[in-house]
């Protein structure tokens, strides 16, 4: 179970993740989180816990993923006083026995499940660390160490342990997804440290405690919100030795804060186990340090066909095509180590996420799988080179050319007028212009009669030394005109044969 209400209080930070996006980081594994989802599931496949353990160890392995499974160890003597509670709330006024405490401690069920889990990775060639307590604590702790990247748990206390990232909800076909959370993004965005995580536990319920009656996942978070990381355990112990509570409840002038304060308090204390100083010791321990170094020995395959026919009841060839991919990547893995199994061409190219693979056919049971580029051409430089040498064949010589169609003839640049046609040109234009009219004779005299009112032209204005109009200059005006009239059409016409 983990921490009561945690999950749905740090459901905002829950980040849908891909399981593609787990490729090549190391991973520590709660095997009893995937036993329990497991035995959940109502099917007609026998074993279910078997089938789905070796499916996902199967899926994680091809992608590059280094599980490390961590069994349950004895339970802490806190989880015993929990479970004697639990028991007696079930039976109501009946006694609870000593016996029935010891059998549900003891784990005797789950133990025997994790070990039919054992001897399948054993198959699979995978090594198991067991916990001294809870398996989610060492999960924890490996990954607070940089052990491995991240912890697979149901448990929302590895937390409170010390896990930077946990993915729960694990789920292969058809979606291929998992819920991830990180400690960063938590204390960034909801203001929820490792400490305030743990007096979370302390005032909502864990494991290890009941938790304050009638105290909400709201309130309780609202109220570690305003506080800093050394003042929550300080709190907890003021709560229970201080007096100046029952002074500060009364009085009208206090804050909101100071208020919910109290009205926590009060809760609080009605439990006497209150502030549960042993659940807090056990969360902030000092972490395992197992001496630890992953190692994928390799699978075998006669031994895991003869556990799948007794426990998963599959047929002898069905097992087998299930297991050869494991044990294919272990030979690529490693070199081409000898396994009486191999590779005898390439296929083709991988496509969309596999596009860095080969597709390769093996010797056995006319198998096809998708492996790394790298590891094949590092275990087969022959079939790599052959296969790469017919793609090239293949291939035909790309046309030459500018495009498509018959090629556009060059346009011939057209050779420039000739002088004796522009000539003849204007000539023709000259000629066809109008004759400038005659001059009338009576314009002289009628010039020369005219009168002016000085009226109208003031002295002033006028240049008494000479007329104000002379039939010279207005012949002169007239012949201007008529040259420059000639002059643009010369000009309109060399430009006209220029174009």
């Amino acid at each position: 179970m983990g921490v009561k209400d945690l999950w749905g209080v740090l459901s905002p930070v829950c980040e849908k993740k891909s399981l593609w996006e787990l490729e090549g980081t190391s991973i520590a594994i709660d095997l009893s989180a995937w036993i329990c989802d497991s035995n959940s599931i109502c099917s007609p496949q026998i074993n279910m816990y078997l089938r789905n353990l070796f499916f996902r160890t199967s899926y994680l392995l091809l992608l590059g993923v280094k599980p490390v499974f961590v069994l349950e160890g004895e339970a802490p003597e806190l989880k015993v006083d929990a479970i004697r509670k639990r028991l007696q709330a079930r039976g109501a006024d009946k006694p609870v026995k000593e016996t029935d405490v010891t059998k549900a401690c003891s784990r005797r069920r789950l133990k025997g499940l994790q070990k039919q889990c054992v001897e399948l990775l054993s198959y699979m060639g995978i090594e198991c660390l067991t916990a001294r307590g809870e398996a989610e604590a060492l999960c924890a702790h490996l990954n607070a160490n940089g052990v491995v990247t991240g912890v697979i748990t149901q448990d929302s206390d590895a937390f409170l342990y010390g896990a930077k990232e946990v993915y729960r909800n694990f789920q292969l076909a058809p979606h291929y997804t998992c819920d991830a959370y990180r400690a960063e993004v938590i204390q960034k965005k909801l203001n929820l440290s490792r400490t305030k995580l743990i007096g979370f536990s302390i005032l909502s319920g864990s494991d290890y405690n009941e938790g304050v009656n009638k105290l909400g996942k709201a309130t309780i978070v609202k109220f570690l919100s305003s506080l800093q990381d050394k003042q929550v355990f300080q709190k907890f112990l003021e709560w229970r030795n201080g007096c100046y509570f029952d002074r500060v409840a009364d009085n009208k002038f206090v804050t909101s804060d100071m208020r919910l304060e109290c009205s926590i308090r009060d809760k609080a204390l009605k439990d006497d186990g209150f502030p549960y100083l042993e659940v807090i010791a056990e969360f902030t321990a000092d972490p395992e340090r197992p001496s630890f170094h992953y190692k994928w020995s390799k699978p075998n395959l006669p031994r895991f066909v003869a556990f799948a026919v007794k426990k998963l009841a599959w047929e002898d060839e069905y097992a087998a095509k299930k297991f050869l991919p494991v044990l294919g990547r272990w030979h690529l893995m490693n070199g081409g180590h000898p396994c009486d199994f191999s590779i005898v061409s390439i296929v083709g190219n991988g496509q969309g996420k596999n596009a860095n693979k080969y597709r390769v056919a093996w010797d056995q049971y006319d198998l096809v799988t998708a492996e790394p580029k790298e590891m094949v051409a590092q275990c087969y430089s022959h079939l790599v080179e052959a296969f790469e040498e017919s793609r090239n064949k293949k291939r035909k010589p790309k046309a030459t050319g500018t495009g498509r169609g018959r090629k556009k003839k060059a346009v011939e640049p057209s050779e420039p007028p000739s002088s004796d046609n522009q000539t003849t040109l204007t000539q023709i234009l000259v000629k066809q212009l109008p004759e400038a009219p005659p001059e009338p004779e009576s314009m002289t005299n009628e010039f020369n009669d005219l009168e002016f009112d000085d009226h109208v032209f003031p002295n002033h204005l006028i240049d008494s030394s000479e007329p104000v109009f002379r039939m010279n200059e207005l012949k002169k005006s007239s012949s201007t005109r008529e040259s420059e009239h000639r002059k643009v059409m010369i000009d309109w016409s060399a430009t006209y044969q220029s174009i």
